[in-house]
């Protein structure tokens, strides 16, 4: 059972999803309440758990709220004291409501990023069951949990908490029908028409339109894109024909979003999907260029890792345009 809820975030309100479990033990009528903030953090493909070493139990980071504690300030509290990191909520998308005999346990999920590092604060209880928080990777997550129901006859409890966090990252990654992929010729062409229909000066996006499709054939290039709702709204491109002595490099480019979709991190993720995607296929190097008075795209790159200065070079436009080009690298 589901249905939306109004919630506010940052002066405007968005659709929130709300979902229910209904143990088979529940009662009529639940005379308890218990309230649970919890955390979804993704990096580069990778979800961030807290790991049970004692009983194996994998679970979203979070934890219950104190009198007085918002949702949002209680997900931020329990993360840091669970792992360590400092976080901050960039969106509430999900309330699930669980109902076991006289209880019902209602979880706030939010999206965070991570901003810093603080420090882990562990009760006595959670060090005893060896609390230790792990990345892995966000696909591995999703089938651990996906496999709930294997703990029926076993715990109760452990397949109602893999229930509850395989629907709360299934909501997650269709909550706005947001996909992340490499497309086909079709939508290739589909996405430079649509960029060569913005500008008048057409000459430059012609020519970027033929290449680009050229080297996709030819292998030594590999778009990325975000569509939403069908909408292509989000693009990158990755240069693949790069070897160093030190393993395979990748140069990335053509990074764009379309206006109105952009800060809602949607590049974000399309970017960790990307090089999760090259680490996949064996790079571990990758490297950027900006324009050098491109500030805020710098301190961008640089919150995403690209830190290491490389060089300073230039680049040609079809049309003979010559810009300013310097070159950060991460490993990936």
């Amino acid at each position: 059972m589901l249905e939306n809820t109004l919630a506010q975030k940052e002066d405007k309100w968005i659709r929130m999803k709300t979902l229910e479990i209904l143990g088979a033990n529940r009662f009529e009528n639940y005379t308890n309440t218990r309230e649970v903030s919890r955390a979804i953090i993704i990096q580069d493909g990778k979800i961030l758990l807290s790991h049970e070493i004692i009983s194996g139990w994998w679970l979203i980071p979070g934890g219950g709220m104190e009198e007085g504690e918002t949702p949002k300030d209680c997900v931020v509290r329990e993360v840091e004291e669970e792992t360590g990191l400092i976080v901050r909520p960039t969106e509430q998308f999900l309330i699930l409501h669980e109902y076991y005999e006289e209880y019902r346990y209602t979880s706030y999920y939010f999206v965070c990023e991570v901003t810093g590092v603080g420090h882990m604060n562990l009760t006595d209880e959670e060090k005893r069951r060896g609390l230790t928080p792990k990345w892995i990777p966000l696909q591995d997550a999703i089938e651990m949990f996906s496999k709930h129901e294997s703990y029926a006859d076993v715990n109760e409890e452990k397949r109602g908490s893999y229930q509850r966090e395989y629907m709360a990252l299934k909501e997650y990654m269709n909550k706005d029908k947001y996909i992340c992929k490499i497309p086909t010729i079709k939508e290739i062409e589909q996405k430079w028409d649509y960029e060569i229909g913005l500008h008048s000066e057409k000459e430059n996006w012609i020519i970027w339109k033929a290449e680009t499709i050229t080297h996709y054939k030819e292998g030594s290039s590999i778009p990325y894109y975000g569509i939403l709702d069908g909408k292509i709204i989000c693009e990158a491109t990755a240069i693949v024909d790069q070897s160093t002595e030190n393993g395979k490099t990748v140069e990335l480019n053509a990074f764009r979003t379309i206006k109105e979709y952009r800060g809602q991190g949607y590049f974000s993720r399309l970017k960790d999907f990307m090089l999760e995607d090259l680490k996949q296929k064996g790079y571990t190097r990758a490297i950027v260029g900006v324009d050098p008075c491109e500030e805020i795209n710098k301190q961008i790159y640089h919150h995403w890792g690209f830190i290491e200065y490389i060089t300073t070079g230039t680049e040609t436009y079809p049309d003979g345009t010559v810009i300013d080009v310097e070159y950060y690298g991460k490993d990936i």
